[in-house]
């Protein structure tokens, strides 16, 4: 597969190779699809926090989760280095 980058995102590759985060552009690629299912992942998982509370909102029963917590446990996952 052959994918062409814009020059601008050539420079930052480049600069994240110089600097050591990655030994390969592979492993950069490898990195970053990682990131993103583990995004897909925890927007998913906060969907559906979301929709068990609007449910039990509809039913007048509520969630023992406050949006505090669900936030900040939705920001813990997605910090969380891989």
């Amino acid at each position: 597969m052959t994918i062409a980058l814009t020059q601008e995102q050539e420079t930052k590759l480049k600069e994240l190779l110089d600097a050591g985060q990655f030994e390969s552009p592979e492993q950069f690629i490898a990195y970053s699809l990682a990131l993103l299912e583990e995004d897909e992942e925890t927007t998913a998982w906060f969907k559906l926090e979301v929709g068990k509370g609007l449910k039990s909102l509809d039913q007048g029963t509520y969630s023992q989760k406050t949006t505090t917590e669900l936030v900040s446990e939705a920001e813990r996952r997605l910090s969380h280095p891989l």
